[in-house]
């Protein structure tokens, strides 16, 4: 018989970019709510799913913490695959979106939709949005299915 050290129970995963205290206030969630990706200065996390539950909130709060102590150019919420969005978590956004508009902010804000209840769910935080001009479909773009609903929300 032998006799194992390691704690009962699933193993943590380990930190990889946040720091220690950050990782003990913010629980993990499980696998497939939160993708980030970084490019040229600018990070862009990609939301899928449900997020609704609190572990989730906090989740995105310490990744939104992560990426804006450390961005010099834009922040980009992705929440194209997201399908459902709690208040809180538009609360968050919205809290994110007042701090990039600060005159000492280093960083841009954008948030990045793609259905009518993802904009509802955001005014319901009081996240007011507006049509991004870059996004309207031209001739020479190919059609896309929801054109008109996609709407981001930036900081200058």
């Amino acid at each position: 018989m032998s006799h194992d050290s390691r704690p009962n129970g699933p193993i943590p995963p380990k930190p990889s970019t946040m720091a220690t205290d950050e990782i003990a206030a913010h629980p993990p969630v499980p696998k497939g709510y939160l993708r980030t990706a970084v490019s040229d200065g600018s990070i862009t996390i990609f939301v899928t799913g449900r997020l609704l539950e609190p572990s989730a909130v906090e989740r995105l709060c310490a990744e939104l913490d992560f990426a804006t102590s450390v961005c010099r150019g834009m922040v980009t919420i992705d929440l194209t695959d997201c399908t459902e969005l709690g208040t809180e978590a538009a609360q968050v956004l919205h809290r994110q979106h007042s701090a990039a508009r600060a005159s000492q902010s280093r960083y841009r804000f954008r948030v990045i939709v793609d259905c009518a209840s993802m904009i509802r769910a955001l005014a319901a935080g009081g996240v007011q949005l507006e049509h991004d001009a870059r996004r309207h479909r031209t001739r020479t773009a190919p059609p896309r299915r929801h054109a008109a609903s996609l709407v981001s929300l930036r900081t200058a």
